[in-house]
């Protein structure tokens, strides 16, 4: 059973962003949040749609900190600052407090400044129109299954150091390990070189790499499914566990006001989007629990350097995985991501890896 929108409210929203993304030079505060609401409501259902909105969430930051810091410099309003800043100790006081804050958010939020769109929102803005306008392309219904809280069909581990990263599920009897590039471990804090000094934004966080370590972990579990592996529930729910605080978060909001959280957020939309019988969870696991993920990843670096048979005689909860190995065409789009160029935004990859049988083969 699936649960979605009437077509006319999808049409009713396209026409709303058509004029946002083509008519549209400012925003106030108010119109931006209207916006966002609106998709917000989609979203309840649709999940995969706040992964696309981070442009234009900043932008009601940026107004609400400008709109805040004008009323707070007005003279006019020193009264009612003085009022909400108050230590309330009775009724009256409460009140007075209450007054004057309902009052200050009341002219926050209805202050006529306008924003301009940057290139950035604007691109956000065609993105969602594109998206709004093409719904056999993008379709708004979700399966019950992956709404409701329920246990997963399915759970995976991963993780990421700086080296490489790796993860596996004993349930969907596969792992996969993938050493970084020179150009991506040059970007890390272990390898960073002199070339980045001084370039905001180069180095590249662990929380990005753990992030893509929970893309993996999806693909290869869509792969699996997608080649027929036996499932007792028609729309299989995937867990993934790892270490990340941070990564576990951008599974199910894109938090991040980096451009490579971002475009790594549309490779995990895109493939969310096109595998729409597989729903996914995340949740946090202790480092101390996650030791064969984190074996994995680290499986060439100098002091953990494990061949492909050694660790499966370390670990034997490995024995008689498949292998997972990433498509030419998903590893291209991550680093692209990785390396901020443009990304082909929620394309569907034709091909998201394949699997090997031989732990042994490497």
């Amino acid at each position: 059973m699936t649960v979605g929108f009437s077509s006319k409210r999808i049409t009713s929203l396209a026409t709303i962003l058509r004029i946002w993304s083509t008519q549209r030079k400012s925003y106030t505060l108010k119109e931006a949040a209207k916006l966002v609401g609106l998709l917000e409501f989609i979203a309840l259902i649709s999940t995969w749609i706040r992964f696309l909105t981070l442009s234009l969430k900043r932008s009601i930051l940026l107004a609400l900190r400008c709109n805040t810091k004008f009323i707070n410099s007005c003279k006019s309003h020193v009264s009612l600052i003085s009022d909400a800043k108050l230590f309330a100790t009775d009724f009256h006081t409460i009140r007075k407090k209450d007054f004057a804050i309902s009052k200050l958010m009341q002219k926050i939020w209805n202050t006529k400044k306008r924003f301009h769109i940057t290139n950035a929102f604007r691109k956000e803005l065609k993105l969602l129109h594109y998206i709004f306008s093409n719904p056999f392309l993008f379709p708004f219904v979700t399966l019950i299954a992956h709404l409701i809280d329920r246990q997963p069909d399915f759970l995976a581990k991963g993780d990421a150091c700086l080296d490489g990263a790796g993860g596996f599920s004993t349930n969907l009897s596969f792992w996969w390990f993938l050493e970084w590039p020179p150009f991506v471990k040059e970007r890390t804090i272990k390898y960073f070189i002199k070339y980045y000094y001084g370039v905001q934004g180069a180095q590249l966080s662990i929380n990005l790499l753990e992030y893509v370590a929970i893309i993996l972990s999806l693909a290869a579990a869509a792969t699996k499914i997608n080649q027929g592996f036996p499932i007792s529930h028609p729309n299989p729910l995937l867990s993934i566990l790892s270490d990340n605080t941070t990564a576990i978060s951008w599974t199910r909001k894109a938090a991040t006001s980096t451009r490579e959280g971002k475009a790594l957020a549309h490779i995990l939309t895109s493939i969310l989007i096109h595998n729409p019988h597989l729903g996914l969870t995340s949740s946090f696991i202790k480092g101390k629990d996650n030791t064969v993920a984190d074996a994995i990843s680290q499986m060439t670096t100098k002091i953990h350097s494990l061949t492909f048979s050694q660790l499966k005689k370390t670990y034997p909860t490995l024995i008689g995985l498949d292998r997972f190995h990433p498509s030419q065409e998903l590893l291209s789009r991550i680093w692209d991501a990785l390396s901020s160029r443009p990304v082909r935004p929620l394309d569907p990859m034709h091909i998201l890896g394949h699997f090997s049988p031989d732990i042994k083969s490497g």
